[in-house]
């Protein structure tokens, strides 16, 4: 029967399998060679197993260690998950949180509602991270995040919402389009074979532009199709066609020389503020949530649905 076997002895048998050699092994640990020895030998001698041929001064694994050091790796998975989760508590308690967004925010409007909390007196270490909404999501439940910023709703389990924004999306279109500057906004039938620039399947964007479009029984010319609406901003701008993008990305496609339009039937754009289930990650999404509000009509063209917005 096996006997029990300690951390030690372990750690001992991981790092002669990952060097290959005893001495590479010990300075690996920054141990001495004879510890390293007798560690594995001790671990053999429990296991009643032979886990290592020995050939001199190094050591070739048999195929009972590599099975084992398999099973090895995944322990130590483990206790790297931990001290990683560890470490974020610390960060956490020492004054940083860690934010996760849609590009559609985080590229464009979160910025410049962050500039203002971070150069607070005393504020946190802001880190931000730029994901899909399954994504940020998915950091908020894994508690790799405080706060997360989605369009698609998250159960209970996931996270707390502290604030839903609600607007509708624009048409962006090329410096000089014909479109550009006319009073009332494009009809989704008036779309029939315009070049168009799609993003991604699967994106909330994508999936009500093509319900749109089937509804208005039109079918633009697909010309192009981009998983970020950043970079359909930049295809518009070079003339490949037109696009149809949340406010935050209509605002950054005016700065950059383009012109944008009113979209109608309206296509709603909703994302909401997230927070992990501990008092620090709830207040900082309460004043996240806050500055996004302010920082938002300067990202809304008077002219356009986008001034509109509303918060719930």
């Amino acid at each position: 029967m096996a006997g029990t076997l300690t951390h030690r002895m372990v750690e001992a048998f991981r790092a002669v399998i990952l060097t290959g050699s005893i001495s590479r092994a010990a300075a690996m640990l920054n141990v001495a060679q004879p510890s390293v020895s007798r560690l594995v030998a001790e671990m053999e001698g429990r296991l009643g197993i032979a886990l290592f041929e020995r050939r001199g001064p190094r050591l070739t694994a048999r195929p009972e260690a590599l099975e084992l050091f398999g099973e090895v790796e995944r322990s130590f998975r483990g206790l790297d998950e931990v001290v990683r989760r560890a470490r974020q508590i610390a960060a956490s308690q020492a004054g940083a949180v860690t934010i996760a967004a849609i590009p559609a925010l985080g590229l464009t409007l979160l910025p410049d509602a962050l500039a203002g909390l971070a150069a607070a007196k005393g504020a946190p270490v802001l880190r931000l991270q730029i994901g899909a909404s399954q994504h940020v999501l998915g950091q908020l439940l894994e508690r790799q995040c405080d706060i997360a910023i989605a369009m698609i709703p998250a159960a209970m389990a996931v996270g707390r919402e502290v604030a839903r924004f609600e607007a509708v999306c624009e048409l962006l279109l090329p410096a000089g389009h014909p479109w550009a500057g006319r009073a009332r906004p494009v009809q989704a039938a008036e779309c029939e074979a315009v070049p168009f620039i799609a993003l991604g399947a699967g994106s909330m964007t994508r999936l009500g532009t093509d319900r749109t479009f089937a509804d208005a029984g039109v079918e633009p010319r697909l010309v192009a199709e981009t998983q970020q609406s950043l970079s359909a901003s930049q295809l518009v701008l070079r003339g490949l066609g037109v696009a149809v993008a949340d406010p935050m990305t209509a605002s950054a496609h005016r700065r950059a020389g383009g012109a944008t339009i009113g979209f109608e039937p309206g296509l709603p754009f909703a994302f909401a503020v997230y927070a992990a289930a501990h008092d620090n990650a709830w207040r900082w999404a309460k004043r996240i949530s806050a500055a996004i509000s302010a920082a938002m009509p300067a990202h809304a063209a008077a002219e356009a649905a986008s001034s509109s917005w509303r918060r719930r």
